[in-house]
């Protein structure tokens, strides 16, 4: 692991790379010349108070105003994964003490190493005792002298080594004391030796650059044995297994205890050894010294050891049938975790899992409300009493051990709160807390305290918090850590005692010898005990605690482990924390109605979404459960496409369109014909899905939208659902007016603000995880945590299973129009027509808001008329006509040109393109009619096409030809009209109509008005009467294959087939 570390001097940066070490930190003090003093650290960062010099996280005021850059101190966090600190020395002084946290051994800088070294014990014992700082047991010093003369082991100079480059070879060079877990560093930065003893140096906070010491090299020299030293120290503590009735922690005493106490006749824990070598002890009855407590200490002082022994001394009494823990931690959960695992313990919570705390409140609370109905349905009013007539249902006591009460109460007062109420009610529940605190002040802490028996008091820096907890004076000159004084309950008499400590590798006792001696290849203490616990508990065959909570949400939830009911769309697990259950998220859209599901993007609504699809795929036949799938988003939806319950995955406006007419005659279809009662009992249920309301809302006009909020409104009644995803659920995302429509409400990964504005109340969740799937739904009018399953492998099983399914009548699909409607095309998409209706209609084309081909019956067709500005749309129209009447086998009359290529000689067909030709069709045609009335009976029709009117009308103007005038010929045909059938179809630019009106035989086209209006600029013609058309469909009519028809009073958008 190679360190680069920028370095601020001159103005300018300057990289020195550190040597490469297998484990450890780093101190780095610059050469006189530099100003800084770089160290490397795991977690905090930390900077003494006398400091003169501003220095600031992320943006360093560094001396003389200069800026570190911030991208340089972010560099080196982006490559390690740690933070670097940078300290700064003013120019005049000399001698300055920091704090730091936690260096490991670092070999190239020790004096001394592994555990001969003679030095760190002793140092240790010197700053004690002189500079008064008191510390855990485990706490290590290192004098460290980095000085030209070289460093030195037992008074032995070790050779130079070269540490660091600089441009040039340098050296590091200073005195330093280090303690490992926490305080004290002392800087020098002169090089030569010091003049005075080192004590007196460490006393000497501002001491000047001319104070020196006598050689440290002597000095080291006069430094006891480290091992004697030791064994001074371990007599000033209590290990906890030794203490405890002699190795009481054997499997045999366990049971032994376990089977003869009887919370009932007293909850005892031994704590330490008094000054007369009396095992002190205290006992949680309400009429011993209990049933809560205080603890209050400084830093390093012992608290959490003495919680511990308390923990450890009822763990090995007691069984845990009759007494369970809550551990509640927050100094980052090194005692939770120490004792998580102990089959006591029914709860764990600390300051890392704020996502927990919300549950431990409402467990708390829970727990209160259980044990009363439990003593009120007995009527009794003590938890002993309870117990006392109780076979089945015992009762445990519950002790509650907090350990830094005022980071809780600072951090979450909510759940400071609570502890008050339990304190307050729980004497008669079995409810024990017992807190540590640093600071034993405030309106809780005296309110705990007013409740509380019994009182531990360790080292306190405040003397009138002292007196507040002990209501007296006292004095820790010269005492070691775990050094206490313990006021009982009962007499409130002050107790000194040594508290033991569980931090000790497990002795072994020497055969002939009465000394112990320590085996550090052996587990800790607390790993002792637990493990002849388990033993016990399994030869007892007796249970552990039951969890006071439940275990949070998992991070991923899949179905395999899973027991899920028969029958139900189950689409995750909700955490009910206040009820103290976890229970699956049930979707039922009859009972239930329409949903709405929000959330952030890459919250997990699609994934949420293609869940629920197959599960009602799954679970239900196709005849039941129709879906209709609208995916904006990302496609997943469109997976589903093949199978019999999907009635169509639309990804487009237009086929949306086709979809919502679909669901539109659907409901109509069922308010006629059925009542509510019978069309839920026979119809089947449909479900419209639509992924990303909030492109839709970007994409499509509001009368669409309209049509989707009508069958959200009035659909629930009739069986028909919509279950909708958005980003939000504001105006942007969801309109005003449908949110009284969607009554079942999912939030994934939203901030309390966000679903408090979607759910219309507070919500009074924990703050969710960032993870895909988390959110919150509402359960029995509740607002609770929600997991959603991940269904992934099962989605693509039940696809392919049900893809290739045969033998069933699925749901109705929506109509997909091919994108290129050639005439072979159409004929296929009508081939559910039969020959004989076929043959009675004249078909249009493909109405484009639902798919349905447009057609009349030829009895109720006069004339057409095909407008348009573009000529070669408005003749492939024409053609299309053409072609369906050359089909029937009907006489044809085509007046004007065409491409001869495109048709086949046909004898029904008759081209004219002169007015000689006009009039030799006509008189041909007139003669048949009046002479041969058997050659057309009724059922057979006359088609006449002007395939440019204008063109056409001009010829029959020209006057008289041979025998008569063609203008007469043609109305004197159009006059049979009564007795034989003929359609006229005609065609021009919408420009010309105006002046052909005037014409007389255009009133033919202009009775009814009846025509197709093909190609772009719809909005420039008068002729036919269309209502407003969608900016949209104006844009299809240009760029597409489509036409406006009016026929019968009929307006629509339709696909044209052209030929």
């Amino acid at each position: 692991m190679k360190l680069e570390l920028w370095i601020y001097d001159d103005k300018k940066y300057k990289i020195c790379e550190l040597p490469e070490y297998e484990k450890g930190e780093y101190l780095v003090q610059i050469s006189e010349n530099e100003k800084v003093l770089l160290e490397c650290r795991k977690e905090e960062w930390y900077f003494p108070k006398e400091t003169c010099v501003e220095i600031k996280r992320l943006n360093h005021q560094i001396f003389e105003d200069r800026q570190l850059r911030r991208e340089d101190l972010w560099e080196y966090r982006r490559k390690e994964g740690k933070k670097v600190a940078i300290l700064v020395f003013l120019k005049q002084q000399k001698l300055q003490s920091y704090q730091y946290y936690h260096l490991d051994e670092t070999k190239e800088y020790l004096i001394g190493s592994g555990a001969e070294c003679d030095i760190r014990y002793n140092v240790a014992g010197m700053i004690s005792k002189k500079h008064g700082v008191i510390k855990e047991e485990q706490g290590r010093w290192y004098l460290i002298d980095c000085s030209k003369n070289g460093i030195y082991e037992k008074g032995e100079r070790i050779s130079p080594r070269k540490r660091m480059q600089y441009g040039e070879s340098f050296s590091i060079f200073g005195l330093h004391l280090i303690f490992l877990e926490g305080v004290l560093a002392i800087g020098c930065r002169n090089h030569e030796k010091l003049k005075m003893d080192l004590t007196e140096v460490i006393e000497s906070q501002n001491a000047r650059t001319d104070m020196m010491v006598t050689p440290h090299v002597k000095m080291l020299e006069q430094l006891r044995n480290m091992q004697k030293d030791r064994e001074e120290r371990y007599k000033e503590s209590v290990d906890f297994v030794l203490f405890s009735c002699m190795m009481k922690t054997e499997l045999d005493t366990i049971l032994q205890n376990w089977r003869k106490n009887n919370c009932r006749d007293g909850i005892k824990a031994q704590i330490g050894v008094t000054e007369q070598g009396k095992v002190c002890e205290l006992d949680l009855q309400e009429w011993a010294d209990g049933p809560h407590g205080m603890i209050a200490g400084m830093t390093g002082a012992g608290k959490s050891q003495c919680m511990q022994s308390i923990f450890l001394s009822l763990a090995i009494r007691y069984s845990p049938e009759q007494l369970q823990f809550v551990l509640i931690d927050y100094k980052g959960g090194g005692m939770a975790e120490q004792f998580a695992a102990f089959p006591h313990v029914a709860g764990v919570l600390t300051n890392l899992e704020g996502n927990l705390l919300h549950r431990g409140i409402c467990a708390m609370k829970s727990e209160i409300k259980r044990r009363e109905q439990r003593l009120s349905r007995e009527q009794v009013n003590h938890i002993d009493d309870y117990n006392a007539i109780t076979r089945n249902e015992k009762l445990p006591h519950l002790c509650i051990m907090i350990d830094e009460f005022a980071e809780l109460k600072s951090q979450l007062p909510a759940f400071a709160e609570t502890i008050v109420q339990v304190s307050r009610v729980g004497r008669s529940l079995g409810l024990h807390v017992i807190l540590s605190t640093q600071k034993p002040s405030g309106e809780i802490e005296n309110i705990l305290l007013a409740n509380s028996g019994f009182r531990i008091c360790f080292k306190l820096k405040d003397k009138e918090q002292c007196n507040r907890m002990m209501g007296k004076m006292l004095s820790w000159a010269q005492k070691p850590a775990g050094r206490g004084f313990l006021i009982d309950g009962k007499e409130m008499e002050v107790t000194e005692f040594q508290g033991a400590y569980t931090g000790h590798k497990q002795q072994v006792v020497s055969k002939g010898k009465k000394k112990t001696s320590w085996d550090e290849s052996r587990e800790e203490q607390v790993c002792f005990v637990q493990n002849r616990v388990y033993k016990a508990l399994r030869k007892e065959k007796i249970c552990s605690a039951v969890p006071l909570w439940m275990p949070p949400l998992p991070d991923v939830l899949k179905p395999d482990n899973l027991q899920l009911p028969a029958k139900s769309i189950v689409m995750g697990l909700c955490d009910e924390t206040e009820k103290q259950k976890q229970s699956y998220y049930v979707i039922n859209p009859k009972g239930n109605g329409n949903l709405v599901l929000a959330g952030k993007e890459g919250s997990g609504k699609t994934t949420f979404l293609v869940g629920f699809v197959s599960q009602c795929i799954k679970l239900f036949d196709p005849s039941k459960c129709w879906l209709y799938l609208v995916d904006f988003d990302y496609g997943l939806l469109s997976e589903f496409s093949a199978v019999p319950h999907v009635g169509g995955a639309v990804t487009s406006i237009e086929e949306l369109k086709r979809c919502i007419s679909l669901l539109e005659r659907e409901l109509r279809k069922r308010k006629d014909s059925q009542g509510k009662l019978k069309c839920e009992a026979d119809k089947a249920t449909i479900l419209l899905i639509i992924d990303n309301m909030t492109k839709l809302r970007e994409k499509a006009e509001e009368t669409l939208l309209e049509r989707i909020y009508i069958i959200l409104r009035e659909g629930n009644v009739y069986g028909i659902y919509i279950i909708l995803t958005a980003g939000g659920f504001g105006q942007r995302e969801i309109p005003s007016v449908w949110r009284k429509y969607l009554p079942e409400k999912i939030a994934l990964n939203m901030n309390n603000e966000e679903m408090c504005s979607f759910f219309g109340e507070e919500v009074k969740v924990a703050e969710l995880k960032d993870i895909p799937g988390r959110g919150v739904v509402k359960i029995d009018g509740q607002l609770v945590e929600f997991q959603s399953i991940y269904w992934e492998k099962d989605c693509i099983h039940t696809i392919e299973i049900q893809k290739n399914r045969k033998d069933c009548v699925g749901a109705k699909k929506i109509k997909q129009i091919p994108k290129e409607l050639s005439y072979s095309k159409f004929m296929e998409y009508i081939k559910t027509e039969g020959a004989e209706e076929r043959n009675k209609k004249i078909f249009f084309g493909i109405r484009d808001r639902d798919g349905e081909v447009i057609a009349r019956e030829v009895s109720r067709l006069d004339s057409l008329l095909i407008l348009g500005k573009e000529r070669e749309k408005r003749e492939k129209t024409v053609a299309f006509f053409l072609k369906q009447a050359l089909q029937r086998n009907e006489q044809v009359i085509f007046f004007g040109g065409m491409q001869k290529e495109v048709w086949e000689k046909n004898d029904l067909l008759h081209c004219c393109t002169t007015k000689e030709q006009y009039y030799d069709s006509l008189m041909q045609v007139v003669r048949i009619l009046k002479q041969q009335k058997q050659k057309l009976d009724n059922a057979e029709v006359l088609w006449m096409f002007l395939s440019d009117a204008k063109k056409c009308l001009e010829i029959c103007r020209q006057g008289m030809y041979v025998e008569g005038d063609i203008e007469k010929m043609l109305e004197e045909l159009l006059l049979i009209k009564d007795k034989r059938k003929i359609v006229l179809i005609g065609t021009c630019e919408s420009a010309e109509v105006r002046a052909l009106r005037q014409h007389p035989l255009f009133r033919v086209f202009s009775d009814r008005r009846d025509g197709i209006y093909v190609g772009g600029g719809v909005g420039e013609q008068n002729y036919f009467p269309f209502p407003f058309i969608e900016p949209s469909e104006r844009r299809n009519l240009q760029n597409r294959q489509m036409g406006m028809i009016h026929v019968h009073g009929e307006c629509s958008l339709i696909h044209v087939p052209f030929v």
